[in-house]
């Protein structure tokens, strides 16, 4: 059976709260002439976004004004976004700011998964006994 990309251990699965550390590990090889360099762990605070209900988190904008303070407390406390809607369409998302950081953390890491991706495909790899000793150096 062949292994995924990438496993993850996720909060969900785990039963854990909402807020978790996750660990993303890659346990293929990533350059086949660098046999060495093989596994990337990362460690980041995983934050799951609940679904919007669409009975309650999708408001027209005027129906948002009369009732901001509210919206605004139930936006903290359920983590849920809310859908602004004007003229009968989507206009804008209103998110918790934690669930804006956790996205942003997110994309980060995945644009740096997919910069290092293309780097080793291009053979711009480094084996790992190198990478580690030229860190060291560093800190010397």
């Amino acid at each position: 059976m062949r292994r995924p990309p990438f496993e993850c251990t996720s909060a969900a699965a785990a039963g854990r709260s909402a807020a978790a550390e996750t660990r993303i590990r890659c346990d293929r090889p990533l350059a086949r002439q660098h046999g060495n360099v093989y596994a990337i762990l990362y460690t980041f605070t995983e934050v799951f976004m609940a679904a919007p209900r669409l009975a309650t988190d999708i408001q027209p904008l005027a129906e948002f004004r009369a009732k901001l303070a509210t919206v605004l407390r139930r936006v903290q406390r359920t983590r849920r976004p809310v859908v602004l809607t004007q003229h009968g369409r989507s206009a804008a998302v209103l998110l918790d700011v934690r669930e804006y950081d956790a996205l942003l953390e997110r994309l980060e890491l995945l644009h740096d998964v997919q910069t290092a991706e293309k780097q080793l495909a291009q053979g711009r790899g480094v084996a790992h006994t190198r990478a580690r000793s030229a860190v060291l150096d560093r800190l010397r």
